[in-house]
């Protein structure tokens, strides 16, 4: 009898274990493995935020000139400096040169030359009025007899040679124009829309260069850097700001005219005198 007890209570923990393991196996079959949400690639590859407005930048301003303030109130009726913040115009389509690019006599008047590689380039006679050569290279440049009316350049002009050229009304502020050849240059004071310009040429770096016999009654040299530069035979009557140039070096002789009042001397200039002419017997 106690047999039959022990395996009869054996059968219902049996039955019992067998229940609670289907019981189980059951749940575990509806539910099946955790899975992760379903991803949408393409809505998420590559997604972008909300879009934004479109981004705006102001035009490139304009290269002509608008009346700015006097670069001195100790003249009488001076003339304007001129002005690189201008109002903006449509720019015409930049152009890409190549290094020695061949553009002589090219007429490029109010063309877009930011940035241009002109280094070594023959533009002898060229017509740069009111062109935009702001970061241009035209290191070694033949810029012979070359006309800047207007024109705005904020580059280098190392080496460049710019004999005979007009440089009226133009703007060379802060150009690095060390060793540059300015023999016979017109810097004079120009007309431009019924008002008289200076060519500025304040910040610029004109060691080294050659200015002999070269008219600069109308730059302002503010700040003006004119280490050793060649200044024989120079015309600088009218010329701005002259005691805020640098000149240390600079050599001048009897034939070198200055503003009023302008001292070479006390200024570090070198007097030169003109040599005398050979008078080989032979």
């Amino acid at each position: 009898m106690r047999l039959y007890i022990a395996f009869a209570s054996l059968a219902v923990v049996a039955a019992f274990l067998i229940a609670l393991a289907i019981s189980f196996l059951s749940t575990t079959d509806q539910t099946g493995p955790p899975t992760s949400p379903e991803v949408d690639r393409d809505s998420t590859l590559g997604s972008r935020p909300p879009d934004h407005p479109p981004r705006t930048f102001p035009p490139s301003p304009s290269v002509r000139w608008s009346p700015g303030q006097s670069p001195t109130t100790q003249v009488e009726d001076p003339p304007l400096v001129p002005d690189f913040q201008s109002a903006p115009t449509e720019a015409s389509e930049p152009i890409t040169a190549t290094i020695r690019a061949n553009l002589e006599g090219a007429d490029l008047t109010g063309r877009d030359l930011r940035n241009a590689e002109l280094k070594d380039a023959n533009m002898r006679g060229a017509n740069l009025s009111d062109a935009d050569l702001r970061g241009a290279l035209l290191d070694g440049a033949d810029l012979q007899e070359s006309v800047w009316h207007s024109a705005v350049i904020n580059g280098s002009l190392r080496d460049a040679d710019l004999r005979g050229s007009d440089l009226r009304v133009s703007n060379f502020a802060r150009s690095d124009m060390t060793g540059a050849d300015l023999r016979g240059v017109d810097a004079s004071r120009g007309l431009h829309d019924g008002e008289l310009y200076l060519v500025a040429f304040q910040g610029a770096d004109l060691s080294d260069a050659d200015l002999r016999a070269a008219t600069l009654t109308g730059v302002f040299v503010a700040g003006t850097i004119f280490t050793r530069a060649d200044l024989r035979g120079a015309d600088f009557r009218g010329a701005v700001h002259m005691t805020d140039a640098h000149w240390n070096g600079a050599i001048y002789d009897d034939t070198t005219r200055f503003s009023a009042g302008f001292d070479p001397d006390h200024h570090g200039l070198v007097m030169r005198a003109v040599p005398e002419p050979s008078t080989d017997e032979d």
